[in-house]
């Protein structure tokens, strides 16, 4: 009925999640676990070699440090899928917005009515306790979103061989889920369930890499962004926006980015009516003034 897919690097952690899966999925299942310890290939490619071995329709791509506490796990995907017959994608963190500022599904996005979050995240780093992420301001036992958190995504062959995961622009670990969802969002739906619980063992790495790969993706899909599933004004718009611009440029200067490149890329913005006229003031300004500092962090 399942079949599951994950990119190994470490087998006692792969052991791990096959022993969970195996323990609480409850249903038919097969598992394709590839070992990219050797050959380090990009997972776009890792994922879409093993989507094309799956014999079941539904697919569920995920992390091999993840611990699912939800029994019969599998029962409520099927259910998912069968409710909502153009669904695409799904996953357990995701947001209903997706600025047009370069980033992440998320860090972006960090307002309440705009994410739809339910895992158990654990830290390795600064001794943070493990706490249980929970934002969903609706009634209900899903969301429609634009992009998940590719920790755990689930998805069909439809849905996959309609746009397959982009292993010629993304060739490293990053930024996968993001065009995954927008891609795959063209046609199908993106929800997030609240029915499958979690845990998290890592927090994700967002240095150098990350951001040159999302601002890839960013041109990529310069058209189709800013892109939302719920309705939101103009005003709360460009307050998000301003957010994840100021972030952008934080991470443009900060690796290695001119401030004539930022400049030419905020008029880039204005002119195409992405930013308004006050956003794009604040947000030079902000540019100006940052660059002259000495330590951005």
């Amino acid at each position: 009925m399942i079949t599951i897919i994950i990119c190994s690097i470490d087998k006692t952690r792969l052991n791990g999640a096959i022993i969970n899966i195996e323990q609480t999925i409850g249903v038919e299942h097969e598992i394709i676990a590839i070992d990219n310890s050797i050959d380090n290939k990009g997972i776009c490619k890792v994922y879409n070699t093993a989507s094309r071995l799956a014999k079941f329709d539904l697919m569920c791509f995920m992390h091999e440090d993840i611990e699912i506490k939800t029994q019969d796990w599998g029962l409520n995907v099927i259910h998912s899928f069968e409710s909502n017959a153009n669904l695409g994608a799904l996953g357990v963190a995701g947001s209903a917005y997706k600025t047009s500022a370069p980033g992440g599904w998320d860090i972006e996005s960090d307002n309440d009515a705009l994410r739809f979050i339910n895992y158990i995240q654990q830290y390795k780093n600064g001794g943070r306790p493990t706490e249980h992420i929970v934002k969903n301001n609706s009634d209900f036992n899903s969301a429609k979103v634009v992009c998940v958190d590719g920790m755990w995504l689930c998805t069909t062959k439809k849905a996959i061989e309609f746009y397959p995961f982009d292993e010629y622009l993304l060739t490293g670990f990053h930024g996968y889920d993001l065009d995954f969802c927008l891609g795959v969002g063209k046609k199908f739906d993106v929800e997030v369930t609240f029915n499958v619980l979690m845990a998290h063992f890592s927090e994700g790495s967002f240095g150098k890499e990350w951001f040159l790969t999302v601002h890839k993706l960013h041109q990529k899909w310069y058209n189709q962004l800013p892109k939302s599933s719920i309705k939101i004004t103009e005003q709360f718009k460009q307050v998000v926006e301003k957010r994840a611009f100021k972030r952008a440029i934080v991470n443009f200067l900060k690796f290695g980015f001119t401030k004539d490149y930022v400049f030419d890329l905020l008029k880039k913005y204005k002119r195409d009516e992405k930013i308004n006229l006050v956003l794009y003031i604040k947000l030079w300004l902000y540019t100006n003034r940052i660059s002259r500092k000495k330590d951005l962090n």
